[in-house]
């Protein structure tokens, strides 16, 4: 018999499966256990499955593999030959497999320690961040407070100088009283002495002196006291306080802290390593600004936007948990409030328009896919994918051609960001998903993904950068990133993206533009990755869509409004 380490059984050791199927009992499709030679065919037969045979016509037996028939009882059994060789074979193919299960478990352990060291490390530096943002936060709120009590003080001066005012000319108008007080009590006593004058005299008086002091007397009559003088015991400014705004602040306060479902799109301000300010050009200047007050809500925070290029642009706002169509102006033409009990558990991040334009398809940081209908303005339908795959969306678009590409997060800790694509319905299991193997390549935080031209484009926030995948999610290049692109040496500057959010691409000029929420900016690219431009704006920009007329309209949801703007010309040599 041939030894375990018998070099001459390496040859017969099965390479595929195929090959270890030959190594199976074709009755029982096991392993062999102690096979038996049949006498005629030579074929294998486990010996159990051979006695198992005879019990059932103890005469003849037939061969499973060639279906030949031959004599065999069941003491004859243990009679065969056994196939000692291949025993061997069949031994040592179980400790292959067992060692290849054990450099597979060992793989997938190696692979698990260093997903759990990662999310350590993220750990660690969102924890930093985290307190960033919890700062940050502290002094919007603290700015905003700081704000509303330098109004308050402002009126307070205001109303305080009209109360003073008012009181100054109270004062005035008394002063002019007195004055004609006194003069009547004065011009009163000089007649009185006149007349008690002349009735203690012995002397005569004319006719006409008669006639003077009576007309003197009866100016004194007539003077009227009450009517011609202003009141001057009672100051008739009055303050009237605007309790609704009190009641306002202890019910509601001066604004919310809010969380929304779409935590893909994590708000933290930080300046990666090695990053060092530089003198930016000056902010471009919005022609339109569209904010809450502008829209008749209190509270807006546009996190992702749509366009039709025409006449719609639509809007995803989690914090009034709506999604809102705008006309190209920016004027309010519908609100899609979420049907059901608990409208407020659907915070929508994301939305798009469908490939017919008439549609709107929303996201909310879960399984679900919303269809709005424009026309009707309201909840159309409902796809809800499986649990099973982990994921949630946070953010979508819609092709040219209708494939819509949805940006998901884990739902569950094993699970990872990537993108899902649909052909048409977003139903059940996707036509393809990327973005999940592999290291440099693998997707961290992805915020929006583009098709154009057999290839994906995916922004990734923590990657700080665009990343390009074919037509079957093969991940091809990146640009944008930390690194000196090709090309960014035209004398326009270097490219470096921070913290990319938004996306969108020029067909016309055959470039995309692209949010970068950290550097304040909207940076240029073409497809290949070339750097073509850079344009600083004031506040942080989320999202970005482009009108056919060449208008870009932008949104931010950390400063709260939707501007529209006219980018300069440039070149994209």
């Amino acid at each position: 018999m041939a030894s375990r380490s018998d070099p001459r059984l390496d040859s017969f050791l099965p390479s595929s499966t195929s090959e270890r199927m030959d190594l199976c009992c074709p009755v029982c499709l096991e392993d062999f256990e102690e096979p038996k030679i049949l006498p005629n065919c030579k074929h294998n037969v486990c010996s159990h499955c051979l006695e198992n045979m005879t019990r059932r016509k103890p005469a003849k037996v037939l061969c499973p593999v060639c279906r030949n028939e031959f004599p065999l009882d069941q003491n004859s059994v243990r009679n065969l030959v056994t196939n000692s060789e291949l025993m061997e074979i069949v031994n040592q193919s179980k400790d292959e497999r067992q060692k290849e299960r054990l450099a597979k478990a060992f793989e997938l352990c190696i692979q698990k320690m260093g997903d759990a060291n990662k999310l350590l490390e993220d750990h660690t530096i969102f924890t930093h961040r985290r307190q960033e943002y919890a700062d940050q936060l502290k002094s919007q709120i603290l700015d905003m407070a700081e704000k509303i009590i330098e109004k308050i003080r402002e009126k307070q001066e205001e109303m305080c100088l009209q109360v003073q005012k008012e009181v100054e000319k109270h004062e005035h108008d008394c002063h002019e009283q007195r004055i004609v007080l006194e003069t009547l009590v004065a011009d009163s006593s000089v007649f009185i002495s006149k007349v008690e004058d002349i009735l203690n005299s012995e002397e005569e008086i004319t006719s006409e002196a008669r006639k003077d002091l009576l007309s003197e007397s009866q100016k004194i009559i007539d003077a009227k006291l009450y009517e011609n003088l202003a009141p001057y015991d009672v100051v008739t400014s009055k303050f009237s306080p605007n309790m609704s705004i009190l009641s306002k602040v202890e019910k509601e306060g001066f604004g919310r802290v809010y969380t929304t479902n779409a935590s893909s799109f994590r708000s933290v301000q930080h300046q990666k390593a090695g990053e060092t300010s530089v003198n930016q050009p000056k902010p471009l200047e919005a022609h339109v600004t569209v904010k809450a007050d502008d829209l008749g809500l209190e509270y807006f925070a546009p996190l992702s936007l749509a366009t039709d290029g025409k006449k719609y642009i639509a809007v995803a706002d989690p914090s009034n948990s709506s999604v809102l169509l705008l006309d190209n102006s920016g004027q309010m033409i519908k609100r899609f409030k979420p049907p059901g009990k608990n409208p407020s558990l659907l915070t929508f991040s994301g939305v798009a328009f469908t490939k017919t334009d008439d549609e709107l398809l929303a996201v909310c940081g879960s399984t679900e896919v919303f269809y709005l209908s424009i026309k009707e303005g309201s909840f159309k339908m409902t796809y809800r994918t499986n649990e099973k795959y982990g994921v949630r969306y946070c953010f979508a678009t819609v092709a040219a051609d209708g494939r819509i590409l949805l940006t998901c997060e884990p739902s569950v800790r094993q699970y990872r960001s990537c993108i899902f694509v649909y052909r048409d319905t977003p139903f059940g299991k996707p036509d393809l998903m990327f973005g999940l193997n592999g290291s440099d390549n693998r997707l961290e935080f992805p915020f929006k993904a583009l098709y154009h031209e057999n290839e994906y484009f995916v922004s990734d926030m923590e990657k700080g950068c665009i990343l390009v995948y074919d037509e079957q999610g093969r991940y091809r290049r990146h640009f944008g990133g930390k690194e000196r692109d090709a090309g960014s040496s035209d004398g326009l500057g270097s490219s470096q993206l921070v913290l990319p959010t938004g996306m969108a691409m020029c067909a016309e000029k055959g470039c995309f533009y692209v949010c970068d929420w950290g550097s304040s900016s909207i940076q240029v690219y073409k497809p290949d990755g070339k750097f073509i431009a850079m344009f600083t704006i004031e506040g942080r920009p989320t999202d970005i869509v482009l009108l056919d007329n060449g208008t870009v309209v932008i949104s931010s949801k950390d400063d709260q409004w939707i501007k529209f703007y006219t980018f300069p010309p440039f070149s994209l040599r």
